[in-house]
C-alpha cells in the first residue's frame, strides 16, 4: 500500500537536492521567500537558511533554525511567515510528491516519525497509494527559459512540456507537486508556478502588472540619464517624494536595470553598508525591521562622514535590499 514513496521521490528531481555546509541533503521548501534567503529543509526535518548573495552570485547556508513543540498535540513546528507551520508537512511539501492535491501528510508508521521516507499523502476519503495518470495528449518539449525578474541564476538544462512536466539533463521527469492549491516544481536554484510557466512558454501569456503613469514617467526621465534633482524640479516635486517612487520603478524592471540606475543614483556608502553586512555574514539582520538592520549599518559604517549626512539613507538601503528581494521565487 505504501511503497508508492519511492515513485514519489524519483518523480522529484535529484538535482533539485544541494548538501548544506555539513554535508546534508536538503530541499528548498517551497514556499514564500524572505529577503534574499530560502528555506530548505532535510528528509528528517533539519531546516536552516539558504542565502544568495546578489553582488557577488554566491551561496551560503545560514544557522539551523529551532522548531518550537507544540504543547497540545505534542509535534514539532515553525513559525515561517505569519503560518505556523508543522515539521511533518515542512517534510512533505519539500520531500513527498503530492500531484494530486491531497490535503494532508501522514505517516506510515508512527513509530518512525516524521522522515521523508515514512510520510505520505493523503485526503479524508483516501490512504491508498496512487499512480501518476499518463496523459495520452501530445507533448511538446521546450527548453525551459523563465523571463522573469528574479535575480538567481538561470536554470540551465531543464525542459519544459506543454503537458506541464519538467525533464533534467538526467533525463528525470515530474510534473510537480501542491502546495497551497498551486502546482509547483523545485528546481536547483528557484521554486516555479507550474501553469504560470505552461502559459508562458506555450500559450505566450505573461503576467503583467500595470505600471502608475507616475512610475512610468520617473522611468523614461532616469533611462535618459535625468538626475532625480533634475526629475523633482520639472515636475515641481520634492526631491523625497521622487526618492519614495522610486522603490515602485525597482518593482516593475528587471534586476540588471534596477542595478544599473541604482550605481547611478545610490552613494558609493550605501553599496559599501550592504557589502559589510555580507563580507561579516550578518545578512540575516534584513529579515528584521529597518529600524533594527539602519542599526547595525550605522554602526558598519561609523567612519563614514558621509553616510550620516545622507538624508536619503533610509530609502536607499531599502533599494538595495530590494534588489535582493527580487529573488523571490514563486
Amino acid at each position: 500500500m505504501y511503497i508508492f514513496f519511492f515513485d514519489a521521490i524519483k518523480n522529484m528531481f535529484i538535482d533539485s537536492v544541494v548538501e548544506d555546509s555539513d554535508g546534508i541533503p536538503m530541499r528548498q521548501i517551497p514556499i514564500g521567500q524572505n529577503f534574499s534567503s530560502s528555506l530548505w529543509v532535510s528528509e528528517d526535518g533539519i531546516v536552516r537558511r539558504r542565502y544568495f548573495n546578489s553582488f557577488n552570485k554566491t551561496w551560503s547556508w545560514g544557522e539551523l533554525l529551532k522548531t518550537h513543540l507544540d504543547e497540545n498535540t505534542g509535534s514539532c513546528y515553525m513559525n515561517i511567515g505569519k503560518r505556523k507551520i508543522g515539521i511533518k508537512r515542512i517534510i512533505a511539501i519539500s520531500w513527498v510528491l503530492n500531484s494530486k492535491n491531497r490535503m494532508h501528510p501522514r505517516l506510515i508508521k508512527d513509530d518512525d516519525g516524521s522522515v521523508a521516507s515514512n510520510i505520505f499523502w493523503s485526503d479524508s476519503e483516501s490512504d491508498e497509494e496512487y499512480v501518476l495518470e499518463e496523459d495520452n495528449n501530445r507533448e511538446e518539449w521546450k527548453s525551459f527559459c523563465p523571463t522573469d525578474t528574479t535575480n538567481f541564476p538561470q536554470t540551465d538544462n531543464v525542459e519544459i512540456s506543454s503537458l506541464g512536466r519538467f525533464r533534467n539533463i538526467f533525463g528525470e521527469v515530474t510534473e510537480g507537486t501542491f502546495v497551497s492549491n498551486k502546482k509547483v516544481v523545485c528546481l536547483s536554484n528557484r521554486t516555479v508556478n507550474v501553469q504560470n510557466m505552461v502559459d508562458q512558454h506555450f500559450h505566450g501569456k505573461q503576467v503583467k502588472t500595470e505600471i502608475p503613469s507616475r512610475i512610468k514617467k520617473l522611468l523614461v526621465a532616469l533611462r535618459e540619464d535625468k538626475s532625480i534633482e533634475e526629475y523633482a524640479k520639472s515636475q515641481g516635486l520634492y526631491v523625497s517624494t521622487v526618492w519614495s517612487y522610486m522603490y515602485d520603478v525597482f518593482l516593475a524592471i528587471d534586476v540588471e536595470e534596477a542595478m544599473s540606475i541604482a550605481k547611478k543614483i545610490i552613494s558609493t556608502s550605501a553599496f559599501t553598508g550592504i557589502y559589510r553586512v555580507f563580507e561579516n555574514e550578518k545578512e540575516d539582520i534584513f529579515s528584521t525591521n529597518a529600524k533594527t538592520y539602519m542599526q547595525e549599518i550605522d554602526r558598519l559604517l561609523v567612519s563614514d562622514p558621509e553616510w550620516r549626512c545622507n538624508p536619503n539613507r533610509y530609502i536607499e538601503i531599502r533599494l538595495l535590499k530590494l534588489l535582493c528581494q527580487k529573488t523571490a521565487l514563486l
